[in-house]
């Protein structure tokens, strides 16, 4: 649940060169090629392949965005989209949010990108919610990722088989305290 209810403070959220933005209807055409498209995800993600209709009523109904789950596009500084990324509630702990990243275009991917979009959305759900720890899976391959976690101060606890759409994926989970967030506050957030 957000702490926090001032819902621009949430909506937008900038960094020096990624601007992560509530889904919008407006962001429709880009969200669905990111669902859809098997390069969008390097194949580390199962792919949702939703259609406008489901899009439609997911808006309608606040999936993306509700005292539970958020959902962002990561656009460069200069406007272009790039990517996804998105937080929720493990259903579980309420203490505990869930990120899930994407950059979508091949060619913005391994500059850092998603590690900036990453720090942001960390350093928001510390500062302005009441959440205790916050937890990334990832996909047993995706090194890229497991890298950029060690490098933000998460501790890989446990490989595990995890259920990514209806797919068994084999990863690794990590995760990031809020006194250990308050540790590298300054250094790294």
């Amino acid at each position: 649940m957000i702490a926090n209810n001032n819902e621009s403070i949430m909506s937008v959220i900038y960094a020096s060169r990624v601007v992560l933005k509530k889904f919008e209807p407006d962001d429709m055409d880009f969200i669905l090629n990111c669902t859809n498209c098997p390069q969008a995800a390097g194949g580390f993600m199962s792919q949702e392949k939703l259609t406008h209709e489901k899009y439609q009523q997911r808006m309608v109904s606040h999936f993306y965005w509700n005292d539970k789950a958020r959902a962002y596009t990561i656009g460069t500084r200069e406007g272009e989209l790039i990517g996804l990324i998105r937080y929720w509630e493990k259903p579980a702990d309420s203490r505990t949010a869930l990120i899930a990243l994407q950059i979508c275009l091949p060619q913005w991917r391994r500059q850092g990108y998603g590690t900036e979009a990453q720090i942001v959305l960390v350093k928001r759900l510390f500062d302005c919610c009441r959440y205790g720890q916050v937890e990334v899976h990832t996909d047993q391959r995706n090194v890229a990722e497991q890298r950029c976690l060690d490098k933000l101060g998460f501790t890989f606890l446990d490989s595990e088989v995890y259920n990514d759409l209806g797919q068994e994926r084999s990863g690794k989970l990590y995760r990031l305290t809020k006194s250990e967030y308050g540790r590298l506050h300054g250094y790294i957030y």
